[in-house]
């Protein structure tokens, strides 16, 4: 009994939680409401409905017209708004990018709530409520550009002051995503001084800077690349960030299946190893998956899956390890020897002392 107590204590307790947030991946929508003359409109009720989910977030402006909406997921938006005495207005196809701050101005006609003027969004707003410096890449280039080694972060070469290191040869054939994305050169800074995030959590590896994932073009929605300017949660790097949002699923069920060859036979030779009759090595390198998306309640519950597997079968070379004998684990080193047979002498550390014959330093062996 008293642990079933113990378990409804903790349940509750969680159940009263509220996530914490540093780097989030989401965008915030803002404005004011206004009348014709420019007076505000306080006590507006705003809806902001997602095109995509039909998930609908409702405020109201305040005292002074302003109103804000953050956490919105990116993607498109509906943005309507009304209040008595004055026509509804709605703002279609607004789009939220990650860490965006995105205002949508309303200045209301009277008339009747009733009635209803539609703006369509025609263009992206201007950047004007932040000072980051970067640029979004949107799903539609990272699925339609091609992208060697389909590693989503190489598409931030579209961004300007980004550079690649050219000499990252591994950045060819690399689909997991480690070392070419790590050797970034941003605003001019060096390589390897990113930060990578994957929905707003770091996923480098302490050990060499590198991105411990990358998610597959399939799987990902938008890549945010900042280049300067960027806020406190980012203050972990000196470089630029670098953010990808992963796909949701959404009311429409859907789902996509890839398969990706390379084997030397559909790759062409090089001109000095044609002339010395060299053919090139085997090399078989298979990709393949899918996902699957969809909706689990409408307009509130949401799937999505992916998969992706890989196969690569090349030549390698041959290396020697070697482990400790039971006499070296003790501590015993007398008959440690090389290659050769000669047994090799171990010295202390401690006891380098100047020749007292000549230049250099000596050594006394351990015994």
């Amino acid at each position: 009994m008293r642990k079933w107590r113990l378990l409804l204590c903790v349940g509750a307790g969680l159940l009263g939680c509220a996530p914490a947030l540093a780097q989030n991946v989401f965008g915030t929508v803002l404005g004011t409401v206004t009348d014709p003359s420019g007076a505000a409109v306080p006590g507006a009720s705003v809806a902001v409905t997602n095109k995509s989910t039909g998930e609908t977030f409702r405020t109201q402006s305040n005292a002074t017209g302003y109103y804000e909406y953050p956490y919105l997921k990116p993607g498109v938006y509906d943005v309507a708004v009304s209040a008595s005495g004055f026509k509804s207005a709605v703002r279609q196809a607004v789009r939220v990018e990650v860490e965006g701050r995105h205002r949508v101005d309303f200045a209301l006609e009277v008339g009747d709530v009733r009635s209803t003027v539609t703006i369509a969004e025609t263009v992206p707003p201007v950047q004007t409520e932040s000072a980051s410096l970067g640029r979004v890449v949107p799903e539609r280039n990272i699925q339609e550009l091609p992208v060697m080694g389909r590693n989503v972060f190489e598409l931030a070469g579209l961004v300007a002051g980004v550079q690649m290191n050219p000499l990252v040869a591994e950045r060819q054939v690399v689909a997991e995503g480690d070392f070419g994305s790590a050797d970034i050169s941003v605003s001019g800074g060096r390589f390897r001084t990113n930060e990578f995030l994957l929905d707003g959590v770091t996923v480098m590896l302490p050990a060499n800077n590198f991105p411990g994932m990358t998610p597959t073009p399939e799987a990902t929605q938008e890549l945010k690349v900042m280049t300067g300017n960027s806020g406190a949660q980012f203050g972990r790097t000196g470089g630029g960030v670098f953010n990808v949002v992963t796909k949701g699923g959404t009311n429409e069920f859907g789902g996509t299946a890839f398969f990706f060859l390379r084997d030397e036979r559909l790759q062409a030779n090089t001109f000095f190893a044609n002339a010395r009759g060299l053919k090139l090595s085997p090399f078989n390198y298979y990709m393949f998956g899918g996902t699957v998306g969809g909706p689990i309640i409408r307009n509130r519950t949401f799937f999505f899956l992916e998969y992706q597997g890989m196969r690569r079968d090349t030549e390698s070379g041959e290396g020697v390890r070697t482990l400790p004998t039971g006499e070296q684990r003790r501590g015993d080193f007398s008959q440690t020897r090389t290659s050769a047979g000669q047994v090799i002498t171990i010295y202390d550390p401690f006891s380098t002392v100047p020749n007292p014959a000549g230049t250099g330093y000596v050594r006394s062996p351990v015994p």
